[in-house]
């Protein structure tokens, strides 16, 4: 069980590292609200750690009050993934992205061991841009 929290910190970490570090290097004219994507953040991980250690990942929801908190988490898990995937595509056109134009790394970040392929070379060269020029 200890095991299982620990790789469930880890992956939502890499989420909330990426968003926050992104933000960081957006545009001065770009502004992305970031206070919900912190919230949401705290939240997903403390309400997947409940679930891991008090329920042993099988939580099932009985009555509306159950009910609107996996739809709240499941809202959640969507705002992670799209918020580092905006920060991404703003980033690389210098204006601020709409959906149709981040769809793509939204799509790669629900797919993630696959997507990282991807999405973290991009991420290396915005973060380190003189790492190539050796």
């Amino acid at each position: 069980m200890a095991l299982n929290s620990f790789g469930l910190i880890i992956y939502f970490f890499w989420y909330f590292a990426v968003g926050l570090e992104l933000t960081e290097h957006l545009p001065k004219r770009v502004e992305l609200p970031r206070t919900l994507f912190i919230v949401n953040a705290f939240v997903l991980i403390i309400s997947m750690l409940i679930i891991v250690a008090v329920f042993n990942g099988q939580f099932s929801s009985n009555g509306l009050l159950g009910g609107l908190w996996i739809a709240y988490i499941i809202y959640a898990m969507f705002q992670f993934m799209f918020y580092p995937s905006k920060a991404l595509r703003t980033l690389e056109q210098g204006t601020e992205a709409t959906f149709g134009e981040y769809l793509k790394y939204v799509i790669l970040m629900i797919f993630w061991p696959i997507g990282i392929w991807w999405i973290q070379p991009k991420l290396n060269r915005i973060i380190n841009p003189f790492t190539d020029e050796v």
